[in-house]
């Protein structure tokens, strides 16, 4: 354990909480064995297994709220591009190897937002406050 590089939150699959991680424990496999989380409480430690994190990706909003893979944008262009409901007209951050950054996804056309228009977006939400349904697969 020790000192974070890169800021990330933690969503606790069984608990459906979300906290800020202190501390992660990697294996040498590079996979996650335990996080330590900041709750009400004091620090907890959970094991990688229970814990899906996500990393800031050190942009801001609009708003000037820090922007994590899994976020949901809005931006005023999804409409002129996306022929979806109110309620899916967002993008989700989310890591893109290709590219090597963070990109908006849009799940329901085939068109991202680019992360240098992040700071005109707004957070909306996150994956695991929207229905696996509306974000085209499993949360």
């Amino acid at each position: 354990m020790g000192n974070l590089r890169h800021r990330y939150r933690a969503w606790h699959k069984e608990r459906e909480q979300m906290y800020e991680v202190t501390e992660i424990e990697w294996m040498r496999d590079g996979t996650v064995f335990r996080v330590v989380v900041r709750q009400e409480s004091g620090k907890h430690g959970y094991f990688g297994r229970d814990i899906e994190l996500m990393q800031c990706t050190g942009l801001r909003d609009k708003n000037g709220v820090l922007i994590y893979e899994g976020d949901k944008l809005y931006h005023q262009r999804i409409e002129s591009f996306c022929q979806c409901p109110d309620d899916e007209m967002f993008a989700v951050v989310t890591w893109h190897e290709k590219n090597i950054s963070f990109i908006g996804d849009l799940r329901t056309a085939c068109h991202n937002i680019s992360p240098y228009i992040f700071d005109e977006c707004e957070i909306t939400g996150c994956i695991h406050t929207t229905p696996p349904e509306l974000l085209g697969g499993d949360a």
